[in-house]
């Protein structure tokens, strides 16, 4: 684009915020819902601006921060071992790029390696990503993903064109034109998970269906496996046993403190997540 937009700029917000907002202004929805939806758009590619094409207001392209490139920094701030950040303007397949390469991610690492750096192989990630839920992330991802900047007339014009209504919020910001224009790099190929007029699943460039596809990225469940989940599962399980009456949810925070100890954050589940399974984890 022509001209650069600050993300500190009024134009920009931070989806996370965006969120809160909307979650404020309607009382039958949560703050995890509205994630819910920015992440099923985000991945779906519905956010994505056409980056080399003149500046127009609400085309916007997404900014997300990252390291600095290690050419550009400079011998004070080398001399100083910073680690200095900057935003950049970004779309669906470079942000989800940086997002694994940052961990933060749900999945098989091995695999989302060899499917998100093949040609023809990253539209499965893409539908993996849509279907694991917000809140199935690591809380780093999900920290990632509430920090990334979104052009207030470009989440304008999204809900808009979804038949959803406008927050107060984003009223004043300009609408963008119509997805049907050329300022836009939606994916051609749609995401959805469904069959087609009863076609049969779409299959990958080595003939294995996206279904299967999809099971190798979740380690062959629906949600991923963090490093630090079998520390998790197996403390549980012992404090459940060392004190039955204990509740499930004193239960799931003394299980992930322990494997705090061992793994980083971003390798163990959340709380939530641990609280959620109990049931399974105490089954077994």
């Amino acid at each position: 684009m022509s001209e650069y937009v600050s993300p500190l700029d009024d134009r920009y917000i931070k989806l996370g915020r965006a969120a809160e907002l909307m979650a404020e202004a309607n009382p039958c929805t949560t703050h995890l819902d509205v994630m819910e939806l920015f992440k099923r758009a985000l991945f779906s590619g519905e956010f994505d601006s056409a980056l080399d094409m003149q500046y127009v207001p609400g085309c916007e392209p997404m900014q997300i921060e990252v390291n600095h490139p290690r050419p550009e920094i400079t011998a004070d701030q080398l001399a100083l071992k910073t680690e200095p950040r900057r935003h950049y303007e970004m779309n669906r397949n470079s942000i989800t790029s940086v997002l694994y390469c940052d961990g933060a991610l749900p999945g098989d690492q091995e695999v989302m390696d060899r499917y998100l750096y093949t040609e023809g192989k990253q539209e499965a990630v893409y539908r993996h990503l849509v279907k694991v839920a917000f809140d199935e992330f690591p809380e780093f991802g999900q920290q990632r993903i509430a920090n990334i900047y979104i052009s207030k007339g470009k989440l304008k014009g999204w809900l808009i064109w979804n038949e959803r209504e406008v927050p107060d919020f984003l009223s004043d910001a300009p609408t963008p034109p119509p997805p049907e224009s050329k300022l836009y790099d939606f994916p051609t190929n749609s995401s959805s998970d469904a069959p087609v007029n009863g076609e049969a699943p779409q299959q990958d460039v080595e003939g294995v269906a996206n279904d299967d596809v999809e099971d190798e990225l979740s380690n062959g469940r629906g949600r991923p496996e963090l490093a630090g989940w079998k520390t998790v599962v197996n403390a549980a399980r012992e404090l459940k046993a060392e004190n039955p009456g204990k509740l499930n949810k004193t239960v799931a925070h003394e299980a992930r403190e322990i494997a705090l100890r061992e793994f980083r954050e971003i390798d163990v589940p959340s709380e939530n997540t641990i609280v959620r399974r109990m049931k399974d984890i105490l089954l077994h």
